[in-house]
């Protein structure tokens, strides 16, 4: 009797052995910590992400996206815009903040606030500026405004009048790589551009842009800000058309294509990631639900986090109650 009780010990502490060392071996094969689908480092129990792993084949593929807050931190009190600026095309990412007049201001995010790295004066036009790796992922970001583009030399950034660009809808990021600037009018085909600095008047052309439900295997993520009545054209429920702020996501690279939007107004605001098959039939059918914000949402962008220059994720700039005071929140990928 007591050699069943020890024979089954023993292949009880043989199997823990082996899970325990399975685990590094699928940690490097998905570059993640063993925790990711494990409750602890050292236990074979799994958590959610786990499960899903080991019911899919040994797969993270399909997964829903998940989000979890990274940081926060106060912003100028007039920020109006925010964005994701690479600063040398190592990653080095900058928070860019456009205050009440024209000026954009670079903010390094550490220890907890969200401190000045630079300005750039963009002119009449400064409230539809966008920034990206527009010029190539190995070089730094640059700014595109209507009627001018921005990229960096040395320490600052130069102006190129770029009279073709007279209005702009968002940003996109193939699944290529590619970064660029479109706009879109609701109806005809975008107009896609990229950054090249030696060209006359600083733009070059992007890939042809497809329809949002067409976009899984095409786009890594997209930004966009359309009037209410545009999208209400392209049939998207009226609780995104209301925000007017949305986009698209493939969130784990793997031709898995949600759409993203702001819901709710006010402090009830939150960012809702979406089935995109539920945005064809005029619903929201969310995969993830952020808490409620700060405040109301001014402007968001998607990229990767300032504080690694690794993680991909959501930064949202809102305002508090009556308009008081800014926040800067970062959604970092789980």
């Amino acid at each position: 009797m007591h050699r069943w009780i020890a024979g089954g010990l023993a292949a009880a502490s043989l199997m823990a052995t082996m899970s325990a060392q399975a685990m590094p071996k699928y940690a490097a094969k998905e570059k993640k910590a063993c925790t990711y689908c494990h409750v602890a480092a050292d236990s074979t129990k799994l958590n959610a992400k786990g499960t899903y792993y080991k019911a899919h084949k040994l797969s993270l593929a399909g997964m829903p996206p998940a989000y979890v807050s990274s940081w926060r931190v106060e912003a100028p009190a007039d920020a109006r815009r925010a964005a994701l600026v690479d600063a040398d095309g190592k990653h080095s990412m900058r928070v860019a903040t456009l205050g009440a007049g024209t000026t954009l201001t670079l903010h390094k995010i550490a220890e907890g606030k969200a401190a000045s790295d630079g300005t750039v004066d963009l002119g009449p036009k400064a409230s539809q500026f966008v920034a990206g790796s527009f010029a190539g992922s190995n070089a730094p970001g640059s700014i595109i405004v209507p009627g001018a583009v921005f990229v960096k030399k040395g320490d600052t950034y130069a102006k190129i009048p770029s009279p073709s660009v007279e209005t702009i809808t968002g940003t996109v990021r193939f699944t290529d790589g590619a970064e660029c600037a479109f706009f879109f009018d609701g109806a005809g085909q975008p107009a896609v551009w990229t950054v090249k600095a030696d060209a006359t008047d600083g733009i070059g052309y992007g890939p042809s842009m497809v329809m949002p439900d067409q976009g899984a295997g095409t786009y890594s993520w997209l930004t966009a800000k359309l009037p209410a009545d545009a999208l209400s054209a392209l049939g998207w429920p009226a609780d995104i058309a209301k925000a007017g702020i949305f986009g698209l996501v493939d969130a784990r690279a793997d031709n898995t294509l949600n759409a993203w939007a702001v819901i709710g107004e006010g402090l009830e605001a939150k960012i809702v990631v979406t089935d995109m098959a539920a945005i064809a039939t005029g619903s929201v059918k969310p995969v993830w639900t952020s808490p409620k914000l700060a405040g109301s949402v001014l402007d968001v962008a998607y990229g990767l986090d300032p504080k690694d220059g690794k993680t991909w994720g959501f930064l949202v700039l809102t305002a508090g109650k009556d308009n008081a005071g800014r926040t800067l929140e970062f959604f970092a990928l789980d």
